[in-house]
């Protein structure tokens, strides 16, 4: 591949997001479940006036916290919206793979150990070996999609 301006800038910018989006997974899923509950809150519970109005000051900081992840990314997404999709969704994608094979480790440590809501086996090994296997065909799938929109190999 070669390293041009445009990888360079849709890389910081896909580096940018995809981090900021495991953060956001992360402590999302902490806040809701240790400011607001232990299990599942029935969706049109958060559109309930009277649920709004009872949020104690950490509810409206977690909830603010969940927001500015959005407010941060938001002109990540329109700066990545302005470069040709041709070049930009195979460097994202290759971008992204690399950093879900650093990230897919901490990721599940986060899960099992940190929120308690994963439990290792036979079964849950045999999706994560499928999942890094898929990543690296994905990868040889962009590679090729960026390759032929350059031109060929």
């Amino acid at each position: 591949m070669k390293i041009d301006e445009t990888v360079i800038k849709i890389s910081v910018i896909m580096i940018a997001q995809r981090l900021i989006a495991i953060l956001k997974q992360n402590s999302q899923r902490w806040i809701v479940r240790e400011w607001f509950t232990k299990g599942e809150m029935p969706f049109l519970k958060w559109f309930n006036w009277g649920f709004l109005t009872h949020l104690s000051t950490q509810q409206l900081l977690g909830l603010g916290i969940i927001a500015g992840f959005t407010v941060i990314t938001f002109p990540l997404g329109l700066w990545m919206g302005s470069f040709n999709i041709g070049e930009s969704y195979a460097i994202s994608q290759l971008i992204g793979i690399v950093i879900n094979l650093i990230t897919f480790p901490i990721t599940l440590y986060t899960m099992a150990y940190v929120l308690g809501e994963l439990q290792f086996n036979r079964t849950t090994w045999g999706g994560v070996w499928l999942i890094i296997v898929g990543q690296f065909i994905l990868g040889a799938g962009c590679w090729l999609i960026y390759a032929g929109n350059k031109g060929g190999v």
